[in-house]
């Protein structure tokens, strides 16, 4: 446990989980008493006799010397034991690894010497980590108003106090005063402030209740006060994002062509499209991700066996069949929804059997009959579990006879079926989509589309894939193994439905009469961006300087909305910007709105600290929780975002 000064009386709270044998057995506690200078002094110890059958209990235990006797020191220790399933305690692990004490956390990392409190000079330290700097008078001032008895040294206790104050949200503080919030918050201010200015108007009484306990033990507080309401705003349970979104909610018996598709270009690369490797692993790592849609580019190899590999440049090799066995594997081990083999092949027709012959062995159970005789390629639901092929019909009969999307030209004039598939590079669909965006929507409504990066972005980097979303297009390629703004959107944009791979176009998409210019569908987010917490730091000795940059993506319209915050100095730990911006969603379940972190430096360009993103159409109204992603999507435990979202 942690060292507690100067008391006799001591209350730890200190829990540790391990494994215990079958049968009769004991727990062994000892007593030591810290001392800074010499040895840690013994002062007794408690040894609990137990059986595991199942009952958990609490025992108030004497200390006794280590000859076990009672009469050579004097004290007791109050000990709580809990018997649980092993599934059930790693169950529980998982569950609490958020609850935590973070104050405990903090004075571990803070008490270096482990004396049992804190210095001026420790708590100085513990400053650059919590990402805010002061000045020595600030500090001072702070650490004098909690120092009780004027010792120079917080205790534990003190310690406390000092984060709550260094951590105090103005915001969060007011809106709790102005909910009626005094030494606790009633069960009824709190009910009306969820219902009302959440509108979540279907909550139960009972699951009310239970918001409140998780908020009270997540927090280590014993009632509802300022310390777990602010924790509960801050928490996953009030989440800007829909948690109804975060599930398959949308219909999935709709032809495939109605959905967007998660879908990565040149997959088996890492790195540039140069020189870049090409590994096996690439094709697991992005159907984790929730890719639906992968490539393959396909040559002749030697020995007569087709290799995938980036044409004509220096990028490594792989085995065709390679890549058939690990999407066998792998497919659906994250999402049940149909993968998509785009192959690009530029195998002559011996190699072209080769390749017919690999899929059969590797994927033939997987693979429905083709398409050819329908005129509408199955439902979403019928293809579960199912793997397709897409392909350019024109090639060895063995192989074309395994095509579900075959390859077609830009006819708009011509009616096709809907498993014909037209690929546009990213230059000429923007020049339609930009020209006749409404002709672009009806093209994508009778049939597929691939948009897919040009071909000098050779540095592996990636288009705005809004415009593409903004036209119907199902196959918006990207560059999977490049972190930057269009993989985020990419990110953004499949969180919602569960993060399955697909999305239901709206249905104005699906009609093929919208135009995406128009702002006949217009709505107006006001969006206040309140505060953050715990902003992570780019470098150890750098505090940061952030400001908030909010925008719209989502097609001709949207595009070009920007809003900037203040910048606020040298505070990382809990920024106030409390600025409000008015956005124009011209479709609420096409637009995107992102707010991204930056840090401002006096001598070269801005920093990319973190990011927030969510489709218009599931933000939830109020006061919100933003959970951030790092430039690597990975979530930054313990960091958000508050904002404040009203649909106007």
């Amino acid at each position: 446990t942690q060292v507690i000064k100067k008391t006799l009386n001591p209350e730890w709270g200190h829990e540790a989980t391990m494994d215990v044998p079958t049968g009769e057995w004991h727990l062994l506690m000892q007593v030591y008493d810290y001392d800074r200078v010499g040895g840690d002094d013994f002062m007794g110890e408690a040894r609990m006799e137990l059986f595991q059958d199942g009952k958990s209990s609490e025992q108030v235990i004497a200390l006794k010397a280590r000859d076990g006797r009672k009469d050579r020191v004097s004290g007791d220790l109050v000990v709580r034991v809990f018997f649980v399933s092993k599934e059930l305690a790693s169950e529980e692990a998982e569950t609490n690894t958020q609850a935590v004490d973070p104050v405990l956390e903090l004075w571990e990392k803070a008490d270096r010497n482990k004396d049992g409190s804190l210095s001026l000079s420790e708590i100085r330290k513990i400053l650059e980590h919590l990402n805010v700097e002061m000045s020595s008078k600030e500090l001072a001032e702070v650490f004098s108003q909690v120092d009780e008895d004027n010792s120079g040294e917080l205790d534990f206790k003190e310690f406390g106090i000092f984060l709550e104050l260094l951590c105090e949200q103005p915001l969060v503080t007011a809106l709790y005063t102005k909910l009626g919030g005094g030494d606790e918050l009633s069960e009824a201010s709190f009910a009306s402030f969820l219902r009302e200015e959440q509108k979540e108007a279907t909550l139960s009484d009972a699951e009310i209740q239970e918001l409140m306990q998780t908020a009270m033990a997540n927090s280590h507080q014993k009632k509802f006060n300022l310390q777990a309401f602010a924790h509960f705003l801050g928490s996953p349970a009030n989440a800007a994002f829909n948690p109804a979104h975060a599930t398959v909610f949308q219909d999935t018996s709709l032809p495939l062509n109605a959905y967007w598709m998660n879908s990565s270009h040149n997959t088996y690369l890492v790195g540039d499209q140069l020189k870049g490797r090409s590994e096996v692993e690439q094709y697991k790592r992005v159907m984790d991700l929730g890719c639906r849609c992968v490539e393959l580019d396909c040559w002749d190899g030697k020995g007569g066996e087709p290799i995938v590999f980036h044409g004509h440049t220096l990028t490594s090799k792989i085995y065709f069949e390679d890549v058939c066995k690990a999407i066998a594997e792998h497919a659906f081990s994250y999402s049940p929804f149909p993968v998509v083999l785009s192959l690009e092949n530029h195998t002559g027709r011996s190699q072209q059997k080769r390749m017919a012959e690999h899929l059969k062995t590797h994927l033939s159970h997987l693979m429905p009959p083709n398409f050819q005789d329908l005129k509408t390629v199955p439902s979403l639901e019928e293809l579960k579990n199912k793997v397709l092929i897409k392909c350019s019909a024109s090639v060895h009969p063995d192989l074309a006879v395994l095509i579900h999307l075959a390859s077609t030209k830009y006819e708009p004039e011509k009616e096709k079926p809907s498993w014909k598939i037209t690929s546009f590079a990213e230059g000429s669909f923007k020049k339609m989509g930009k020209k006749s965006p409404a002709d672009a929507v009806s093209y994508t409504n009778r049939h597929m589309a691939r948009l897919y990066p040009a071909g000098n972005r050779v540095n592996s980097s990636n288009y705005d894939p809004s415009i593409g979303w903004a036209c119907g297009v199902q196959l918006v390629a990207l560059n999977f193994q490049t972190n930057a703004m269009p993989i985020y959107l990419n990110q953004i944009r499949f969180r919602t439905n569960g993060n399955c791979g697909y999305v239901l176009k709206p249905e104005n998409l699906r009609s093929g009469a919208y135009d995406p210019s128009s702002l006949a569908e217009k709505k107006t987010l006001r969006l206040t961006v309140m505060s953050g917490f715990k902003l992570p730091k780019l470098e150890a000795t750098d505090t940061l300087d952030p400001y908030v940059v909010v925008r719209v993506h989502g097609g001709p319209v949207d595009d070009g909305q920007v809003f900037k915050t203040k910048r606020l100095d040298n505070n990382g730990l809990n920024p106030v910007w409390d600025e409000t911006f008015d956005l124009t969603i011209a479709n609420p379940e096409i637009s995107i709105v992102t707010a991204c972190i930056m840090d401002q430096d006096k001598y070269s360009k801005d920093d990319f600290v973190a990011y927030w993103g969510s489709a218009a159409s599931s933000l939830r109204e109020g006061v919100r929780s933003c959970r951030l992603h790092g430039a690597d999507q990975k979530v930054m435990e313990g960091s958000h975002l508050l904002l404040k979202c009203t649909w106007l």
